[in-house]
């Protein structure tokens, strides 16, 4: 039963990494994160839990978020400007990442800026491309909750960044 737990884990596992990268803009703490998702997956009920890669998504942007209520107080010792690590993804084959301009150091730096739902809900919805319900599902809210936080983080960076050319 744990190795098809592991197995799960494994497969999914460069998603987590890149999903809590995106939102933190931490190596060591994206790697914490999902650390800290296998050992909750370690001692899940799986009997119940009919999608494991959703449930492990779903724990993975709940840790990050965590991270992301809490950062403010971290940054309060920290000297200087906050950045996010820059990381060469394409050199992680393991990672599976696109080298695209959603992944680009300017981009981790303007998310920064935006809420930590709104981060969330623009990673799930624009670059790993979730459907409305399981952002909702991830960040425990309302479908339409869910859209509008995509959309005004889409938004924002499209203003910051230049056009982007997703869409509903």
């Amino acid at each position: 039963m744990l190795g098809e737990a592991t197995r799960q884990f494994d497969e999914v596992r460069p998603k987590l990494v890149e999903v809590a990268y995106r939102m933190i803009g931490s190596v060591a703490e994206a790697e914490d994160i999902v650390q800290e998702v296998w050992f909750r997956w370690q001692g899940a009920n799986r009997s119940g839990i009919p999608f494991s890669t959703e449930f492990l998504m779903t724990v993975t942007v709940r840790l990050a978020f965590s991270c992301l209520q809490l950062a403010p107080f971290r940054q309060q010792t920290y000297i200087g400007p906050w950045l996010p690590d820059p990381v060469d993804t394409s050199l992680n084959l393991q990672a599976g990442t696109q080298q695209d301009d959603t992944l680009s150091f300017a981009v981790l730096v303007l998310m920064e800026r935006l809420s930590p739902k709104e981060r969330a809900a623009f990673i799930l919805r624009e670059v790993l491309h979730y459907p409305y319900a399981h952002v909702a599902a991830a960040l425990q809210t309302n479908e339409e909750d869910a859209r509008q936080l995509a959309v005004r983080a889409r938004k924002y960076l499209n203003a910051e960044h230049g056009p982007h050319t997703s869409g509903d």
